[in-house]
């Protein structure tokens, strides 16, 4: 019995981790975010290429994920 109620809270808990990976994927991946945030780097100087800006909105990405993941691991 107690592998079962392991299982269920390990499967109830992945699909919160994935739910919010697919929320902040499409908050941190949108077109529209992309071109926001590029044209906020170029008012205050900087031109990053494509592959920059999807590497800083990479890092964000993982610092909202690890945060919110060590958040909701502590509510379960």
């Amino acid at each position: 019995m107690p592998k079962q109620l392991f299982d269920r809270k390990l499967i109830e808990f992945t699909f919160q981790i994935t739910l919010i990976a697919a929320i902040y994927f499409l908050l941190f991946a949108h077109p529209i975010v992309f071109n926001l945030v590029d044209k906020g780097f170029e008012m205050v100087g900087l031109h990053l290429g494509d592959t920059t800006l999807t590497i800083v909105h990479s890092i964000v990405f993982a610092i909202f994920f690890f945060y919110t993941v060590a958040f909701v691991s502590k509510l379960n």
